[in-house]
């Protein structure tokens, strides 16, 4: 089936695609706890959406370029080299925003050669997510990993990664069937 849809149907459904990704877990925070006789591990995510500017950003600007070049190859009924390639250069800037976005090391910013965790103590009950509240921060992302506290990218962000990237594949593959209709590059 995937075959016989056109290439316009193709880089659409891949920008859907990668509109879907951004639900998926992008960002998680997983802590070892102790209550009791009871201890584990609790894992915390969130979607690109509620984490990142800059990742919804990026998805979104992956998303309109192959949503606008499929529209324009489709109305027009020709694939222009110039909005080929002016598609792929915004796929492909989508997806060093997604890289460029995972986040900074704790222990790479100034003044933080010891890292101290403080907490304080109440009377009531404290929230079951406060520490991964405390970890997601909207676009302040911080990775840390000691073993009892890791705080990074979740296994969506690597799919969302992956659905840009097929996009602009998707992009190449057309610009280089273009180039060779038209001569160009």
């Amino acid at each position: 089936m995937a075959r016989s849809l056109a290439a316009e149907q193709r880089i659409s459904l891949m920008g859907l695609l990668v509109l879907v990704t951004g639900f998926l877990p992008w960002w998680s925070v997983r802590w070892t706890y102790s209550e009791g006789t009871a201890h584990g591990q609790r894992t915390a995510t969130v979607s690109a959406w509620q984490v990142s500017t800059i990742w919804t950003l990026a998805l979104l600007l992956a998303a309109a370029a192959a949503t606008a070049w499929a529209w324009w190859s489709w109305r027009s009924g020709c694939r222009p080299l110039l909005a080929t390639v002016a598609a792929f250069a915004c796929i492909v800037l989508a997806a060093v925003m997604l890289v460029a976005e995972r986040g900074s090391p704790l222990s790479s910013l100034p003044g933080t050669r010891r890292f101290e965790w403080s907490m304080s103590f109440t009377d009531g009950p404290m929230p079951e997510n406060h520490i991964a509240q405390s970890w997601m921060v909207r676009d302040q992302l911080l990775t840390y990993d000691d073993g009892h506290l890791t705080v990074g990218t979740a296994w969506g962000w690597w799919i969302g990664l992956a659905a840009v990237i097929a996009v602009s594949v998707l992009l190449a593959l057309r610009l280089r069937v273009l180039s060779r209709v038209t001569g160009d590059m």
